[in-house]
């Protein structure tokens, strides 16, 4: 708060007393204003509580960062593959960082400018933090992103994660699940399938198709 309005508070403060004081601090309270005169420091916590982005994906000013690759779409007059890009997240990057990078860090003007597009949903988010078992990576999302995911979008949408996931060492396919439940996921060949899907699973998007 402002020197100047938080003289004004306490002016009117001032010229309350008993119950009156009282309402009116626990008015200025429930609107947000603190009473603490000392400035809040920047920290990750406090990023964490104050945004609805996934924190793993603020990288604040002075933190370390690890480049990870991340997957979208290529289309020109040859045909349509996945090509990697680059992104920055906060150390140590992570399943989930590197899942938040690709639904939040699309394409940049210079990008699509070069024919990079993302098949998935600008407003797509994660259900949950994603669940590594064995080599097989468990990716949880909310049904209004499923909801957006029709036909050869939904192909590419699921190849981009996939692609994306197994760029993580140690991680070769990924199982789908919506809101916490198995999810059949569509491979290269419009098939949908509760299995785990693999990069060989969207053999078609590693070569142009005219």
């Amino acid at each position: 708060m402002s020197g100047i309005r938080r003289r004004s508070v306490v002016a009117v403060v001032a010229g309350l007393s008993g119950l009156s004081v009282l309402a009116a601090l626990l008015l200025l309270t429930g609107c947000g204003l603190s009473t603490d005169d000392a400035p809040e420091a920047i920290t990750r916590s406090s990023v964490e509580s104050r945004t609805s982005t996934s924190p793993s994906t603020v990288v604040l000013p002075g933190e370390d960062t690890d480049n990870i690759s991340v997957w979208f779409v290529h289309t020109d007059d040859v045909g349509t593959v996945l090509r990697k890009a680059q992104r920055q997240v906060a150390l140590p990057a992570t399943a989930g960082s590197r899942l938040d990078a690709l639904l939040t860090q699309t394409p940049d003007p210079r990008e699509r400018t070069q024919g990079l597009w993302s098949a998935l949903p600008p407003d797509a988010t994660l259900a949950s933090r994603p669940r590594q078992r064995g080599n097989v990576l468990v990716v949880d999302l909310p049904e209004g992103v499923y909801d957006e995911l029709h036909g050869i979008i939904a192909q590419n949408a699921f190849a981009q994660i996939v692609y994306t996931a197994t760029e993580i060492p140690g991680v070769e396919s990924v199982t789908f699940e919506r809101d916490g439940a198995l999810f059949e996921a569509v491979d290269g060949q419009g098939q949908a399938s509760g299995d785990p899907l693999g990069r060989d699973d969207f053999v078609e998007l590693s070569h142009p198709i005219a």
